[in-house]
């Protein structure tokens, strides 16, 4: 009876802390990949997108797989999540 309760128990835990990881706080924006790099055997993406509300294109830098890395070059349009920006 003890091991049921403890599993229902975190089971309720983990369900609690899934519907506190509510995505809707970030969106998805199509970038331009302007600079590949490696970095102490980590591979980045270098961004620029803009966004409406923003008068200059924004930058950012993005850690990726080296797979995800290989697939893409300078230039083209990469997907990238980011913080949903909060315009009062």
């Amino acid at each position: 009876m003890k091991r049921y309760v403890l599993f229902v128990l975190c089971f309720v835990v983990l369900g609690v802390l899934l519907v506190g990881c509510d995505r809707s706080d970030t969106i998805d924006v199509e970038t331009t990949i302007t600079q590949k790099v490696v970095r102490e055997g980590a591979y980045y993406f270098l961004l620029e997108y803009e966004l409406e509300g923003f008068h200059l294109p924004l930058t950012a830098e993005e850690k990726v797989t080296q797979r995800v890395y290989n697939q893409y070059q300078v230039g083209e349009t990469y997907i990238f999540t980011r913080p949903a920006p909060k315009l009062d």
